[in-house]
């Protein structure tokens, strides 16, 4: 009884010592969390250090860097839309290494704000739609493929808008840019 006792002492302690190695090599860990336009970092380590936050665009030019002093762990949120769509690339470096996440962005504000598509047997009649809950202003112009503006109007609307272009006489791709009047726009290419 004695000797089994003593072996699994033995084995405790050793497994004690394998943990007590492991944690004195604190792990760097990241998580990225994307919703929408708006991407949150998500860091924890076991120990505070010092921690710089870069991120990169497809082109390998940083668009942000920050530092954050003495932290283990914080949640920041970072705002993209305003910046185009692609992959990007986040580094974070603190005082156990260099950990990298990618993530692919791509904004689908446009399509929340208006949709595009043909009327059904005819390509060159598009209906233009955009939902609404609450009264609202758009302007909506029209432009050819070298940005020449073919048509542009005003709509005072107080519901859902939908309204079928005739683009009959227009040759090559169209630009549809709709503006609320908050400023949100949407540019559909058709």
């Amino acid at each position: 009884m004695k000797k089994t006792f003593s072996i699994l002492v033995l084995l405790v302690t050793i497994s004690s010592v394998g943990f007590a190695r492991r944690s004195d090599n604190p792990t760097l860990g990241i998580a990225i969390l994307q919703n929408g336009s708006t991407i949150k970092l998500l860091y924890r380590a076991e120990q505070s250090n010092d921690v710089k936050v870069l991120i990169f665009n497809e082109e390998n030019q940083i668009v942000l860097s920050e530092r954050f002093k003495n932290v283990n762990g914080f949640l920041r949120p970072y705002n993209f839309s305003e910046l185009p769509n692609g992959n990007y690339r986040f580094e974070l470096i603190d005082g156990n290494g260099r950990q990298i996440e990618k993530i692919s962005y791509k904004d689908d504000k446009a399509e929340k704000i208006a949709k595009l598509m043909p009327v059904a047997g005819n390509d060159k009649k598009l209906l233009l739609s955009v939902p609404n809950k609450y009264p609202d202003v758009l302007t909506i112009t029209i432009l050819d493929e070298v940005n020449n503006v073919l048509y542009t109007e005003t709509e005072r609307i107080t519901t859902d808008f939908a309204k079928v272009y005739n683009l009959e006489s227009f040759k090559g791709k169209m630009r549809f840019n709709v503006v609320d009047r908050k400023g949100n726009s949407a540019s559909l290419v058709r």
